[in-house]
């Protein structure tokens, strides 16, 4: 198979762009020197991926180089894009992870490699992870496309990292995030029922005879449109229940990088709850790691759960395995998967999509102390 050029690679963006309705027909495309400038290349390649465009009928060249759309150009161009779809060199696709979360945790890792590779090799792709930067952004995402890739999936996205979502958007070029929600765009993400995952751990300890619960949660969420689920969810739980009155610390705010123990002003109130679920998985680490003796029994003094504990978390002897709220990493990247799919295939915006989580339990829960 030959190698593709760098003009290749413009002509699939500026198929993109005419795919997505960028430009109407009859509308005049930016002159040659713009073009140029957005995709960093020279007017020698500007040109030559001009004239395979105008060689497919898409668009009309003057003799000055001044190019206007074709009547039908976006149906052509949506279709020799799905067409370009049976050639596996085109199928590349960039697992986008931020630098400061590299390398991978264990399960992470383990979760590209049982179900991101085989769930992508079904359908013709290839991944590649890809450190995220948080610096020249655009730079970046030119450099993905220099590099063959036609598509991203996009974890742990933060404010820090939108620049290189809005030069995607700008580009046409096919990205899917993990669980999170940015209004005012039109990017699709997989997200999680986080607000169903409350219901489910709180309605179990309710059921087992708790009155006084609490969420700990972090004082800083960066999660993108997704920061308040589980917080607002808890509390209009607790609210739907009746509860939400007899419970001395509803919510607890920490700041994990603090060098103190987090947790010993909630451990002291005279009144204790009952109930503590942790909000993020590595909150739990830290309230273990300061308890390796407590005087505290899981779970006759306190149930405990916890959201996210899917990374390895070192429990200590005087702790039973723990309650846990999970979602399914195999579901949640087919769903990936099959999203960036539909994009290549005609459906440039997707609807997003959210897949439940799902409740282990263990030991760690039990009913309310009398």
């Amino acid at each position: 198979m030959e190698r593709r050029t760098l003009a290749d690679l413009v002509c699939d963006g500026l198929l993109r762009r005419l795919a997505d309705g960028l430009w109407d027909e009859g509308q005049r495309l930016p002159v040659v020197r713009q073009l140029e400038k957005e995709f960093t290349v020279s007017r020698v390649t500007i040109l030559a991926a001009m004239k395979q465009l105008a060689d497919e009928g898409l668009i009309a060249v003057s003799p000055r180089h001044f190019a206007t759309v074709a009547p039908g150009a976006a149906d052509r161009a949506a279709r020799l894009l799905v067409a370009s779809l049976a050639v596996p060199a085109h199928r590349r696709v960039a697992v986008l992870v931020p630098e400061a979360h590299l390398p991978p945790r264990f399960t992470f890792g383990q979760a590209i490699e049982r179900f991101l590779a085989p769930a992508a090799a079904d359908r013709n792709m290839t991944v590649k992870v890809v450190p995220w930067p948080a610096s020249d952004q655009p730079r970046f995402v030119e450099r993905l496309i220099r590099r063959g890739f036609m598509g991203a999936l996009a974890f742990g996205l933060s404010g820090w990292l939108l620049p290189t979502v809005y030069e995607m958007r700008r580009r046409c070029f096919p990205l899917v995030v993990f669980n999170r929600r940015m209004p005012e765009t039109d990017v699709p993400s997989v997200l999680l029922d986080e607000r169903g995952a409350v219901r489910k751990i709180a309605s179990a300890l309710a059921a087992m005879g708790h009155r006084n619960m609490c969420l700990v949660y972090l004082a800083f969420d960066e999660r993108l449109g997704e920061a308040r689920q589980r917080a607002d969810a808890w509390v209009g739980c607790l609210a739907e229940a009746g509860l939400l009155g007899e419970c001395t610390m509803p919510l607890y705010y920490v700041r994990p990088r603090d060098d103190v123990d987090l947790f010993a002003p909630l451990l002291r109130l005279e009144n204790r709850p009952t109930a503590v679920v942790f909000g993020y998985g590595y909150l739990l680490e830290r309230f273990l790691m300061g308890r390796r003796d407590p005087g505290l029994r899981l779970p006759e003094d306190m149930s405990v759960a916890t959201f996210d504990m899917l990374y390895r978390v070192t429990l200590p002897s005087w702790c039973p395995p723990m309650t846990a709220l999970y979602d399914d990493p195999r579901r949640s990247i087919e769903c990936m998967i099959e999203m960036l799919d539909r994009m290549w295939r005609g459906d440039r915006h997707p609807p997003s999509i959210r897949v439940p989580m799902d409740l282990h339990r263990t030991d760690s829960i039990g009913p309310a102390p009398h």
